[in-house]
């Protein structure tokens, strides 16, 4: 009997083989990375250099958040590269192209964030992670350039599926640090020193090459270089419905209910009714959270819980 192929994953199928999906969903299972590679023209329908540049001339959409550059682990200070503009509703900012030429000419690196909406190719690998993690889907592109690193050693809070569209970059990919961090000081604190410390040792190291497919689980150390060739990566970062967002969910809900509401020093009069006051409140919380309306709800959001990522049509 043939395996029936787990629906989330039919979009996979324009990118990865029946047996690379398998081995995707193991390493998801067991949260380790995993490199798919010898298709070097599984990505040419979805991004392409040309197309890269085409992004990058869009000069009038690009902010100093969207549009970084980075030499050498340093951030380029944007003003070297940006010019404000003074118009009747506020300040604008616009890229002075010789200046953005003359840092690429130095070696460095080209960041562009958010861009998923930005061609339809990007739209439908936007698609194709989202249906497949269920998660929030956010793209970012990076330009190298031989010989330099964009960034220092670092692990992402989220989980990442990095494709290389052209040329070539050397990664290590060293243990994982944390399992399941997420956007907070708590994970998020911290020196180049220190993670040079904490990332332990190298767990993969590879050349990644144009057609290639990498995921990364949130928490991994690893960093990137340009070797012998510039390099064209895309990132899809997917963030996915944890318990604390139940937490927020509860904390929505239960602003309807009188209890929740009410000032605990008026609930628990002294320090010797707190723990009473623990207990009626786990109670009120179990009452909420098993209620077939909250678990409806809760279903409703996980099923929804990606961006939505649908085209805007002007004629009826």
């Amino acid at each position: 009997m043939a395996k029936r192929r787990n629906t989330k994953a039919e979009g996979l199928s324009a990118i990865l083989s029946d047996e690379e999906i398998e081995a995707l969903a193991e390493a998801r299972r067991s949260l380790t990375p995993y490199l798919a590679t010898g298709n070097r023209d599984r990505l040419k329908a979805f991004s392409s250099m040309a197309e890269f540049e085409g992004i990058v001339n869009q000069s009038g959409v690009w902010t100093p958040d969207r549009l970084q550059l980075f030499l050498d682990t340093q951030k380029v200070p944007p003003q070297n590269y940006f010019t404000q503009l003074q118009v009747y509703n506020g300040t604008r900012y616009r890229i002075v192209p010789e200046n953005l030429q003359n840092v690429l000419r130095r070696g460095a690196s080209l960041v562009l964030n958010d861009i998923d909406s930005m061609s339809e190719g990007l739209k439908t690998l936007k698609a194709v992670i989202a249906d497949y993690s269920n998660g929030k889907v956010e793209s970012n592109l990076y330009y190298s350039q031989p010989g330099h690193q964009a960034f220092p050693v670092h692990f992402d809070v989220h989980d990442v599926f990095a494709f290389q569209i052209e040329g070539r970059k050397r990664w290590r990919i060293y243990q994982q640090a944390h399992r399941f961090p997420i956007n907070h000081l708590a994970f998020l604190s911290g020196d180049t020193a220190k993670h040079e410390k904490a990332k332990g040792d190298v767990s993969m190291e590879f050349v990644f090459r144009q057609g290639d497919v990498l995921y990364i689980p949130a928490g991994y150390y690893h960093q990137a270089i340009c070797t012998d060739s510039t390099s064209l990566h895309l990132t899809f970062s997917a963030i996915e419905m944890i318990g604390l967002d139940v937490v927020s969910e509860i904390f929505d809900i239960g602003v309807l209910t009188e209890f929740f509401r009410t000032p605990v020093a008026r609930s628990a009069a002294g320090p010797e009714e707190v723990d009473d006051y623990v207990r009626t409140l786990s109670k009120e919380i179990e009452t909420l959270v098993t209620s077939s309306g909250f678990v409806n709800e809760l279903k409703r959001k996980l099923r929804n819980f990606s961006h939505p990522s649908g085209n805007i049509s002007i004629r009826r």
